[in-house]
Protein backbone atom coordinates (compact mmCIF):
# COMPACT_ATOMS: atom_id res chain seq x y z
CA UNK A 1 0.00 0.00 0.00
CA UNK A 2 1.38 3.39 -0.96
CA UNK A 3 0.85 6.36 1.31
CA UNK A 4 0.49 9.71 -0.40
CA UNK A 5 1.13 13.18 0.96
CA UNK A 6 -2.61 13.77 1.45
CA UNK A 7 -2.71 10.65 3.66
CA UNK A 8 0.20 11.97 5.71
CA UNK A 9 -1.45 15.37 6.08
CA UNK A 10 -4.65 13.66 7.21
CA UNK A 11 -2.74 11.59 9.77
CA UNK A 12 -0.95 14.69 11.08
CA UNK A 13 -4.30 16.43 11.51
CA UNK A 14 -5.71 13.43 13.36
CA UNK A 15 -2.64 13.27 15.61
CA UNK A 16 -2.95 16.97 16.40
CA UNK A 17 -6.64 16.59 17.25
CA UNK A 18 -5.98 13.55 19.46
CA UNK A 19 -3.15 15.37 21.21
CA UNK A 20 -5.26 18.47 21.79
CA UNK A 21 -8.07 16.29 23.16
CA UNK A 22 -5.62 14.59 25.53
CA UNK A 23 -4.37 17.94 26.79
CA UNK A 24 -7.94 19.16 27.35
CA UNK A 25 -8.74 16.00 29.31
CA UNK A 26 -5.78 16.53 31.61
CA UNK A 27 -3.17 14.16 30.23
CA UNK A 28 0.20 14.94 31.70
CA UNK A 29 3.79 13.78 31.54
CA UNK A 30 3.04 11.56 34.55
CA UNK A 31 0.55 9.47 32.56
CA UNK A 32 2.21 6.41 31.07
CA UNK A 33 1.42 3.80 28.50
CA UNK A 34 3.28 0.57 29.13
CA UNK A 35 2.79 -2.12 26.51
CA UNK A 36 4.03 -5.65 25.93
CA UNK A 37 4.15 -6.35 22.20
CA UNK A 38 4.42 -9.89 20.92
CA UNK A 39 3.53 -11.78 17.78
CA UNK A 40 4.76 -13.91 14.93
CA UNK A 41 7.40 -12.73 12.49
CA UNK A 42 5.90 -10.34 9.96
CA UNK A 43 2.90 -9.47 12.12
CA UNK A 44 3.76 -5.75 12.08
CA UNK A 45 5.18 -5.31 15.58
CA UNK A 46 7.99 -3.00 14.45
CA UNK A 47 5.64 -0.93 12.31
CA UNK A 48 3.18 -0.60 15.17
CA UNK A 49 5.94 0.52 17.53
CA UNK A 50 7.19 3.14 15.08
CA UNK A 51 3.64 4.51 14.70
CA UNK A 52 3.24 4.58 18.50
CA UNK A 53 6.55 6.41 18.91
CA UNK A 54 5.58 8.98 16.29
CA UNK A 55 2.20 9.49 17.96
CA UNK A 56 3.89 10.05 21.33
CA UNK A 57 6.31 12.53 19.74
CA UNK A 58 3.48 14.50 18.10
CA UNK A 59 1.40 14.38 21.29
CA UNK A 60 4.37 15.71 23.27
CA UNK A 61 4.68 18.65 20.87
CA UNK A 62 1.00 19.53 21.17
CA UNK A 63 1.02 19.10 24.95
CA UNK A 64 4.28 21.10 25.31
CA UNK A 65 5.95 18.15 27.02
CA UNK A 66 9.72 17.98 26.54
CA UNK A 67 10.87 15.04 24.39
CA UNK A 68 14.12 13.29 25.31
CA UNK A 69 15.89 9.96 24.86
CA UNK A 70 14.00 8.68 27.91
CA UNK A 71 10.52 9.68 26.77
CA UNK A 72 9.91 6.55 24.71
CA UNK A 73 11.94 3.44 25.48
CA UNK A 74 12.31 0.26 23.46
CA UNK A 75 13.36 -2.62 25.70
CA UNK A 76 14.10 -6.30 25.19
CA UNK A 77 15.20 -9.12 27.47
CA UNK A 78 18.59 -9.60 25.81
CA UNK A 79 21.17 -7.13 24.58
CA UNK A 80 21.18 -8.77 21.14
CA UNK A 81 17.44 -8.26 20.73
CA UNK A 82 17.61 -4.70 22.06
CA UNK A 83 20.41 -3.75 19.68
CA UNK A 84 18.31 -4.91 16.72
CA UNK A 85 16.13 -1.79 17.11
CA UNK A 86 18.40 0.59 19.05
CA UNK A 87 16.74 -0.32 22.34
CA UNK A 88 18.01 -1.19 25.79
CA UNK A 89 17.65 -4.26 27.97
CA UNK A 90 14.62 -4.49 30.23
CA UNK A 91 16.83 -4.43 33.32
CA UNK A 92 18.57 -1.26 32.17
CA UNK A 93 15.17 0.28 31.45
CA UNK A 94 14.14 -0.51 35.01
CA UNK A 95 17.42 1.04 36.22
CA UNK A 96 18.67 -2.29 37.60
CA UNK A 97 22.45 -2.65 37.57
Amino acid sequence: MMIGSSDIDSLKKQLYELGAKGVQQGASSRDQLIAFVTGMAGAGKSTGLMVAQRFCFEFSKVASIAWSDNTFLFTAYTGAAASAFNGITTLKGLLVK
